[in-house]
């Protein structure tokens, strides 16, 4: 065992780097996913590790701008058949707002 695996593991050992919702912040712990306190309940993040911190923070925003696009999407192609004919991303996202905004009035 080398010795940042030792570092690390008394690191992860070390109870002052949990919190009490189970979140891990070791700034000498070299790995950015780490497992739980209980290893069978699976991985958690490092967020004392850089790479750690912005994956936290991406597996929250990601989610939070994708499920909604999704829903105003899924609500203009219901309303709104003019989107299959867009031959670019520009010219799809300017037809998605014609449309959504089309679906707003409605309402």
């Amino acid at each position: 065992m080398s010795e940042i695996d030792k570092i690390n593991e008394s690191e992860w050992e070390n109870q002052d780097n949990w919190t009490s919702p189970g979140f891990y912040f070791s700034k000498k712990d070299t790995r950015w996913l780490v497992p739980k306190r209980t290893p069978a309940l699976g991985w958690t993040f490092n967020l004392g590790n850089t790479k750690g911190a912005w994956a936290m923070l991406l597996s929250f925003l990601i989610p939070m701008l994708v499920i909604p696009m999704l829903i105003i999407r899924s609500d203009c192609l219901w309303h709104c058949r003019a989107l299959a004919g867009c031959q670019n991303v520009r010219g799809y996202f300017k037809r998605l707002l014609i449309c959504y905004n089309k679906f707003a009035e409605t309402d």
